[in-house]
């Protein structure tokens, strides 16, 4: 069992990868931190079987308890029985006080993303690359795992406090420090692989539920790593020489973007001048909030819904990056908000679309969502709704 609870842990950072997946280190002065997500994949497909005995492992946590769950796991334990219980209910622990349910704990697990079909000699767009800079809570959304070795000693042995779903601060700025892309190439037969015109052999492929396959990284600079290749590009094509099957070629993508945050002070009547969310609602719908008053709950469905959002700015000043975000989304649901920042003189009021994307695979519920209105300097205003996935 303690095996299970081991690939359960791991679960709960692999379904968060699809969405987005974001470690932060926070230091005394500064936050450092990745977030890792797949650009390219066909789709995710759940194992039902594995599905199943993971729901009911856990079951059998909650039921029993962890000390005794993770006394049964030991009872026949080969070695050192003290390690095993105390790894057993460390994760076990963790597990039970995570902020993703068990439905997503076991997905994670059970799930695996199919590989994007392409043909041969065909030009695949690469997505935007990563942010060159922006506010800690944009860049670090999703699911997000911290670290806090802020009351480590500056030598010797550290236990730092690990978080999931933690909050970042939003009044820190960031800066990329490196941005790098794994790609992972599916065929079927034998011979040379060409990415971009570098040749790969598949002498030393390695293999999976989708077949064989290469990996290949691009990273900012060269590094001398296997298989790597200096540079991201805008544009990935595919050929190859030997006895392959023209069909059998599919691709994943990885991007992993990387930052440095710290803390920018601003006077109080700056950092919250009067900037306040006035209006959300549904494009062709319901108001979620009238007046900067919440007056009914977002009942989101699968696909995608617009939505049309008013910021006002009753202040004195004109604030040239006003913008809009929303934190505490569950995994599976994302939003696009345009434009991406506004310039809101004094006295006026600035419109936003917002799309919201909700996943066939959102768990039903009710989940509270943070609304905010921001700039690099701090917070104007937030709002707290209720997001209903029926």
């Amino acid at each position: 069992m303690k095996k299970q609870i081991v690939l359960i842990l791991s679960g709960l950072i692999l379904i968060s990868l699809f969405a987005g997946c974001s470690q932060v280190i926070i230091y005394d002065d500064h936050l450092e931190g990745c977030k890792v997500e797949y650009v390219i994949y066909q789709e995710l497909i759940v194992n039902q079987e594995c599905y199943g005995e993971c729901s009911n492992e856990l079951q059998t946590m909650q039921r029993q308890g962890c000390e005794a769950y993770c006394q049964e796991d030991c009872d026949d334990c080969q070695g050192d029985c003290d390690e095993c219980e105390e790894d057993c209910l460390e994760g076990c622990n963790a597990i039970k006080n995570s902020p993703y349910s068990s439905e997503y704990s076991c997905k994670g697990i059970c799930t695996e993303l199919s590989p994007k079909s392409i043909k041969l000699g065909q030009s695949i767009p690469v997505p935007p690359r990563c942010s060159s800079s922006g506010i800690a809570t944009n860049l670090f959304s999703g699911f997000i795992e911290c670290i806090d070795v802020r009351n480590c000693p500056s030598e010797g042995d550290c236990n730092p406090k690990e978080s999931l779903g933690c909050t970042i601060p939003n009044n820190y700025t960031c800066q990329i420090l490196y941005e790098q892309y794994y790609l992972r190439v599916y065929y079927s037969g034998s011979g040379t692989i060409y990415v971009n015109g570098v040749p790969f052999s598949t002498f030393m492929s390695s293999a999976d539920n989708f077949g064989y396959y290469i990996d290949v990284y691009f990273y900012d600079h060269a590094d001398g790593s296997y298989n790597s290749i200096a540079g991201i590009p805008s544009s990935i094509t595919i050929t190859a020489n030997g006895s392959f099957d023209q069909d059998g070629f599919g691709i994943t993508l990885e991007r992993e973007c990387c930052y440095e945050c710290r803390q920018k002070s601003m006077p109080a009547a700056i950092i919250y001048p009067k900037v306040d969310i006035e209006g959300f609602s549904i494009t062709g719908g319901s108001t979620i909030i009238k007046d900067g008053k919440v007056i009914s709950a977002f009942n989101a469905v699968p696909g995608t819904q617009k939505t049309s959002i008013q910021i006002e700015n009753r202040g004195f000043f004109t604030q040239k990056n006003a913008m809009v975000q929303f934190m505490g989304l569950p995994p599976g649901v994302a939003v696009d908000v345009t434009p991406k920042s506004q310039i809101i003189k004094a006295h006026n009021t600035a419109d936003y679309e917002a799309t919201f994307t909700v996943g066939p695979n959102v768990p039903s519920g009710t989940y509270k969502v943070t609304m905010l209105a921001l700039s690099p300097n701090g917070t104007f205003d937030t709002i707290q709704i209720d997001l209903v996935i029926p």
